[in-house]
């Protein structure tokens, strides 16, 4: 869950980077979210046969790895040592909401600052995937009630048919935060080769990292890098893109953008 601190350092930023009045631009990238909502609600009835194959390998891999979830959860806790617990470490680290959420609200800041516009664009890009992801997460966490590995005794869902705010292991959300932070990145600066492997190595880790203190099972980090992924990849379509222009005075600076959604 993310603490009240997070959503007012996101909100203070994105007053901060889009308060210009001369631009449409926040009215259009505020309505983007509902606009990206609703992508993400009627896709499948614009799925192509490409798209269906896809989820069908999702479904697979998910339901493989779900029957598999006791075995590998035993695997992992079985190789634990000092070099493993240090990954771990840095890998939950790099996942956590409150760290990625404050770093995408300064990248941001430092980007309009500098009037950098790829920069400021990815922060805006990483802000909306890490709140959508974020609210996908939740609901599915709501709707499936999922115990923790530890000290759950069970990896079904519903288990012992009461809701409760501590079943919340499917999917992770450290997961769904890496692989959204991962994805922005890659797509933002894939001209740069290194960028994309660093960025999905990172959140494997992280992903890993789950598993090896017993946080989530393993189709639980897996769902969650798909909704952090497929989330992400939806928001890069369908949200309007950034550029900054000179104000007439010469010195201030506006904000300006351009539809890149149908």
């Amino acid at each position: 869950m993310l603490s009240a601190g997070c959503w007012i350092i996101a909100l203070a930023n994105l007053s901060l980077l889009l308060g210009a009045e001369e631009s449409p631009y926040w009215q259009s990238y505020a309505l983007s979210y509902a606009q990206t909502a609703e992508a993400g609600a009627t896709a499948p009835t614009t799925w192509q046969t490409r798209d269906w194959l896809t989820v069908g390998g999702i479904i697979l891999t998910g339901a493989g790895l779900y029957l598999a979830d006791e075995p590998i959860n035993e695997l992992v806790l079985h190789n634990r040592n000092e070099f493993t617990r240090m990954l771990a470490s840095a890998g939950n680290t790099l996942g956590d909401g409150k760290y990625i959420l404050a770093g995408w609200a300064l990248t941001g800041t430092g980007g309009y600052l500098r009037q950098d516009t790829k920069t400021l664009d990815t922060a805006l890009i990483g802000i909306k995937s890490f709140l959508l992801a974020g609210g996908v997460s939740f609901v599915v966490k709501c709707a499936v009630q999922r115990s923790r590995p530890d000290p759950a005794d069970s990896k079904t869902f519903w288990q012992d048919g009461t809701f409760s705010w501590k079943h919340d292991s499917f999917p992770s959300g450290h997961s769904v935060v890496a692989w959204s932070t991962a994805t922005t990145l890659a797509e933002q600066y894939q001209e740069l080769s290194w960028v994309p492997w660093l960025a999905y190595s990172t959140a494997a880790l992280t992903s890993y990292a789950r598993l090896h203190d017993n946080k989530h099972w393993a189709s639980d980090v897996f769902a969650g890098a798909v909704i952090g992924h497929f989330t992400t990849r939806l928001v890069l379509q369908t949200t309007p893109r950034l550029s900054l222009i000179a104000g007439r005075d010469g010195s201030t600076l506006l904000l300006n953008y351009c539809q890149t959604f149908n």
